[in-house]
């Protein structure tokens, strides 16, 4: 079994980063700062493009994983939202336009590839204090012209 925790960091002045704790991961890496993935700078598409690595990791490996997310939203899309979403034809109750789909389908469509052995589960902020430290190191690194992927 593989404990996958993500997190992303936003601040309007430093921008975005993303951080990924892999606990006992068979991997050579444990943490991962990841720079984002887009421009759009904003809190919500950080934890989602940190979830969004959390779901490519687990396409690298064959063990079930376990992906601890402090953000309810985005693990929310993907067990309670989403399929009332294809139902509704891609949009919210009511015709809303989803936030964020063009994130939001890409991830989907590598949680469907793994789902027979990956889990989300929302945890409070405390129990995701290393990716959480994480998304904070890898935007202040990218701020200063340090960051480098590790």
């Amino acid at each position: 079994m593989l404990y996958i925790y993500s997190d992303g960091s936003y601040d309007k002045n430093t921008g975005m980063g993303c951080g990924v704790y892999i606990n006992e991961s068979p991997l050579s890496y444990s943490n991962i700062l990841y720079k984002p993935i887009d421009t759009q700078a904003s809190a919500p598409r950080a934890e989602m493009q940190a979830m969004f690595r959390a779901l490519v990791v687990t396409s690298l490996v064959e063990d079930s994983c376990t992906i601890y997310c402090d953000n309810k939203y985005v693990v929310d899309t993907f067990n309670v939202y989403w399929d009332s979403w294809v139902i509704r034809g891609m949009s919210r109750k009511g015709g809303k336009e989803i936030a964020h789909i063009d994130l939001l389908q890409p991830m989907m469509e590598y949680y469907q590839q793994n789902k027979h052995r990956v889990t989300l589960v929302h945890v409070p902020r405390e129990y995701n204090s290393i990716a959480d430290k994480l998304s904070k190191r890898a935007r202040l690194e990218l701020q200063l012209g340090e960051y480098r992927e590790e």
